[in-house]
């Protein structure tokens, strides 16, 4: 199963999700895709997915909380982030912390541990899917919280962080 965030703006890539889809079905037993966020029930996500031919292949699960959303990314065998313009997403973060393979375009700088596909290529998509559902599940942890905060704040203000040891940080 496959985890996407959905969005009804042609730029979260959903015609080429489906069209990768088309290219793996044969390929993948028990291929499936859930699909969760703003208009999911859209007729027009319906209609993309109909003309696709995968329409049979998509759980529309809707607008989730956000715990919920995170367990459907943590059980799927990859999350796919297929947009043709970017920013840092969240969601990829989360999927890679919950040790989920990743699947985003090249639109973006995306953190380490990402499989990264050519934007707005279904063929490329779909043979990057191949290679998560192939891969090992690993946690990709970012950098230290407290570290990251200091050096934010350090720069902001013009210091230079000075080191600080854990015990300093408990309340």
């Amino acid at each position: 199963m496959l985890a996407y965030a959905h969005h009804p703006s042609r730029v979260y890539g959903r015609q080429v999700l489906f069209e990768a889809l088309a290219r793996l079905r044969t390929r993948v037993p028990h291929l499936g895709l859930a699909m969760f966020g703003v208009e999911t029930a859209s007729g027009a996500a319906r209609e993309d997915a109909r003309r696709a031919g995968v329409d049979d292949l998509v759980e529309d699960l809707g607008e989730l909380p956000h715990l919920e959303a995170m367990a459907v990314m943590e059980h799927a065998s990859a999350f796919v982030r297929p947009t043709l313009a970017d920013g840092d997403a969240l969601t990829v973060r989360e999927a890679l912390a919950l040790g989920t393979p990743c699947v985003a375009s090249d639109v973006s700088t995306r953190p380490e541990g990402t499989i990264v596909f050519r934007g707005g290529d279904p063929a490329d998509l779909a043979a990057k899917l191949l290679e998560a559902f192939s891969g090992p599940r690993r946690v990709v942890r970012g950098p230290d919280a407290a570290e990251f905060l200091l050096g934010l704040y350090g720069s902001l203000v013009g210091d230079a962080p000075r080191p600080v040891e854990r015990a300093e940080l408990t309340l």
